[in-house]
């Protein structure tokens, strides 16, 4: 009796732990600066809720669903910079539409076009000409492991965290981060390995 009393709270104190640490991610893939999904989506929304936008199209949005070419032209002049980021973030978006958005003022936009996994070549190629964009632009997937070393070697600036958020990380990277100090690198470089090593489904 005792010892499955023992292993039950051990299990319950591994849960626990494991849903405070999803927590702690979360708030700081909000907060790091590097881009990412949490706060824009959140509020973008709240926003349009609050404009009795259909909660289906809503939805369609915050899933990365295609909306058509109209509602992504609409929302992608949207005055809420959140809203905006839906569009920039969405693999759907039309190139022409991404494009123009890659050149918004807002740094919330540009980290949806940061995050976008189909962003065409031309305006990655594009933006990383961009120095002060670079730190959302390393969390890109279509960046390889020999560019992002190449960032990281010339641009000592940039959070590793940011480097962390990228499947390609290369290893060489993924060796530092692991030999730093910093708790924030190391949940993020665990999270992306975490993935890495999650079963593909085909």
């Amino acid at each position: 009796m005792k010892i499955l009393v023992k292993n039950d709270f051990v299990a319950l104190k591994r849960k626990l732990l494991s849903i405070c640490r999803s927590v702690v991610f979360l708030i700081l893939l909000g907060n790091v600066g590097c881009g990412g999904p949490p706060r824009p989506m959140y509020y973008a929304q709240e926003r349009l809720s609050a404009e009795h936008v259909n909660q289906d199209l809503i939805h369609q949005l915050m899933t990365w669903q295609d909306v058509g070419r109209d509602n992504f032209e609409a929302f992608s002049q949207h005055p809420d910079e959140n809203v905006r980021y839906m569009v920039a973030a969405n693999r759907n978006t039309p190139p022409d539409i991404l494009d123009r958005l890659a050149h918004d003022k807002s740094d919330i936009v540009f980290q949806g076009i940061a995050w976008n996994r189909n962003l065409p070549e031309k305006i990655l190629n594009e933006q990383l000409k961009n120095e002060s964009r670079l730190k959302y632009l390393v969390s890109n997937p279509k960046l390889s492991s020999q560019m992002l070393l190449k960032i990281y070697y010339e641009h000592k600036d940039i959070s590793l965290t940011c480097f962390a958020m990228n499947p390609n990380c290369p290893e060489e990277i993924r060796e530092i981060i692991r030999k730093s100090g910093d708790y924030t690198d190391k949940l993020y470089l665990e999270d992306l390995e975490r993935r890495d090593s999650a079963p593909k489904i085909r």
